[in-house]
C-alpha cells in the first residue's frame, strides 16, 4: 500500500539561496532528498535514466493539477519501495504548485521552507563554488533568477511556512536545518 512520508519539506528560493545545501544536509541525516523535476518525470526515467526531467517538466503541456497528481503518485511510490518516512523535495519555483502540493498532501504533512538571502551574497557563493570572478558569477545565476522570478517564485516566501535567512554562516544554517528535523521529523 502506498502511502506519504509522515513529513515533507518543500524548499524554494532563488538561486545560491541554500536549497541544495539543505537538501544535502537533510538526506546526511535521514531526510531523503527529492526533486520535483524528477518526481514528476519519475515513469519516463524508469524507462531512460538519461534523459533530462527539467527539459520534460519545462516542455511539458499537462495541466498543473495533472503534474501534481503525476508527482504525488511517483512520491508514494518512492517512499513505499525505499521505506521514507522523511523527505525534501527542491526546488518549488511556481507559488501555485507548491500551495496544491501542500493541499493534496495535508498541512500537517508539508512544510514549505523559504530561503531568503540577497543577491549580492548569492553572487558571493556563486563566485566561490563555481571558482569564477564577480562579472562571470552575474552572468551564470542572474539569469537562471529571471526566469525564477517570471515563475513567481519570490512569491513563495508568502505562503512558505518556514522562512530562513539565510546570509549568514554554514554553522547557523546548520543550526536551523537541525531544528526542523528535530521539531517536524519524530
Amino acid at each position: 500500500m502506498n502511502r506519504y512520508p509522515k513529513q515533507v519539506f518543500l524548499l524554494a528560493g532563488l538561486s545560491e539561496s541554500g536549497k541544495s545545501y539543505a537538501g544535502m544536509f537533510f538526506d546526511e541525516r535521514g531526510v531523503k532528498r527529492l526533486k520535483y523535476a524528477r518526481l514528476f518525470a519519475h515513469n519516463e526515467l524508469n524507462q531512460d535514466p538519461k534523459i533530462n526531467p527539467y527539459q520534460i517538466l519545462e516542455q511539458t503541456s499537462m495541466p498543473e493539477d495533472d503534474q501534481i497528481r503525476l508527482a504525488i503518485a511517483s512520491l508514494k511510490e518512492i517512499c513505499e519501495a525505499e521505506g521514507i518516512f522523511f523527505c525534501s523535495i527542491e526546488s518549488m519555483v511556481k507559488p501555485s504548485t507548491t500551495i496544491k502540493l501542500r493541499e493534496a498532501m495535508g498541512p500537517n504533512v508539508v512544510r514549505v521552507i523559504y530561503f531568503d538571502v540577497d543577491e549580492e551574497t548569492r553572487l558571493q557563493r556563486q563566485m566561490g563554488r563555481e571558482n569564477v570572478d564577480y562579472e562571470t558569477a552575474q552572468k551564470i545565476m542572474l539569469p537562471r533568477d529571471r526566469k525564477k522570478i517570471q515563475f513567481g517564485t519570490p512569491e513563495i516566501k508568502n505562503i512558505a511556512d518556514v522562512i530562513i535567512n539565510n546570509n549568514g554562516t554554514k554553522e547557523e544554517l546548520n543550526q536551523r536545518l537541525v531544528e526542523l528535523i528535530k521539531e517536524y521529523c519524530r
